[in-house]
């Protein structure tokens, strides 16, 4: 089957072949042991450094693809220019395709929504990773995604993965998921304690979106209510040096610990070892660091967007975040009050999380194809 991907994930070409970034590739190869070669339109970046992964299924025709931003006149003149370009080669792309994968949203994934409507007959998939509640604040080119994907008469033929269930949703509509481990991954439940020193972890990336000063906030609260705290950061961003100088300016540099991009074992790891995880962010799609926190008995805290409060069944398998730190506080002296509680919801967290395994979701890759 000729399975071609139309994604703005690039592909970085190097001396002994194409690398990706990781967790892109590690779903990739369970759609590529199922089709066969994969061929993708997407942009090619030249060999850098980064945390990307060498791609071992077989890899077929590339059709490069030129990505842009509109923040400047100069860089609207070039997305025009770009933009004719990345149309011409979609729909070359789609024209060889046997099979059509989607990757949404972005600027290369409403090309594809454009493009895939002179189609109509061609078998196609698409995976929308944002969030598809239809009351989100979302940019004109996100909903304009949503609604073309969603629409039965131009999108056919057509499958499209989503996070959650919302209403309005067509038959093209399927709710779907993202999984991180393996059955075998699984370890015996232990029913972690909540004792003191509480330990705490954010994994993900240092940006505005993802609210990483809100967790650091919260910790210098705890602390100074007297609570024994500490908090470690697994990722990087542009919000590195402010939480640095956050941490400097109150006092925090035994408390809060930037540990960068590390492995997947070491944040495995660091799940093990926490009480709660931190993910307050804007926006998410199905966020894996509520998932994967939630397989290790790590207590998730996140705020409630996009499929978040269905992952925490409205506060009984985590926290849902307030943004005020008083008041999320309040939420983790009533659990270190209840030590049952806590148990519960964390035991009740893991063997929810404990279903979406890899295993279920190459099941389900292969009944879409």
């Amino acid at each position: 089957m000729d399975f071609t991907v139309i994604t703005s994930a690039p592909l970085v070409k190097k001396a002994d072949g194409y690398y990706a970034y990781g967790p892109y590739v590690r779903e990739m190869e369970i759609w590529a042991r199922h089709t066969g070669r994969m061929h993708f339109a997407c942009p090619v970046m030249a060999d850098t450094d980064g945390l990307f992964t060498r791609i071992d299924f077989p890899v077929g025709k590339i059709y490069p693809l030129r990505p842009f931003d509109v923040k400047s006149a100069k860089g609207t003149l070039r997305a025009i220019r770009f933009s004719i370009i990345n149309f011409w080669m979609i729909f070359q792309a789609m024209k060889a395709a046997g099979h059509i994968h989607l990757r949404c949203p972005g600027n290369i994934g409403l090309m594809g929504c454009l493009v895939q409507i002179l189609y109509p007959k061609k078998k196609k998939t698409a995976k929308y990773a944002g969030n598809w509640d239809p009351n989100s604040q979302q940019p004109l080119s996100y909903r304009m995604q949503k609604w073309l994907l969603n629409n039965t008469f131009l999108t056919r033929n057509m499958q499209v993965l989503v996070y959650g269930e919302w209403p309005g949703s067509s038959k093209n509509i399927k709710p779907f998921f993202t999984a991180t481990y393996w059955e075998s991954d699984k370890l015996k439940l232990t029913g972690k304690e909540l004792q003191a020193p509480i330990e705490f972890v954010f994994a993900g990336s240092l940006a505005v979106g993802k609210r990483p000063r809100y967790a650091l906030e919260l910790i210098r609260f705890l602390k100074n209510s007297g609570m024994q705290c500490r908090l470690r950061f697994f990722g990087d961003g542009s919000q590195r040096r402010d939480l640095e100088d956050f941490i400097q300016a109150n006092n925090l540099q035994d408390t809060a610990q930037l540990c960068g991009n590390q492995p997947a074992e070491v944040v495995a790891q660091a799940f093990r070892e926490s009480h709660f995880a931190i993910l307050p962010s804007k926006s998410e799609g199905w966020p894996k660091a509520v998932a994967e926190a939630m397989f290790w008995e790590c207590l998730p805290m996140a705020t409630p967007v996009s499929c978040v409060p269905y992952m925490l069944d409205s506060g009984r398998r985590g926290i849902i975040l307030s943004l005020n730190a008083q008041k999320d506080s309040e939420s983790i002296r009533q659990l270190m009050a209840n030590p049952e509680m806590y148990r519960k919801k964390v035991t009740d967290a893991a063997l929810w999380s404990r279903q979406f395994t890899l295993d279920l979701f190459e099941d389900e890759i292969v009944t879409l194809l």
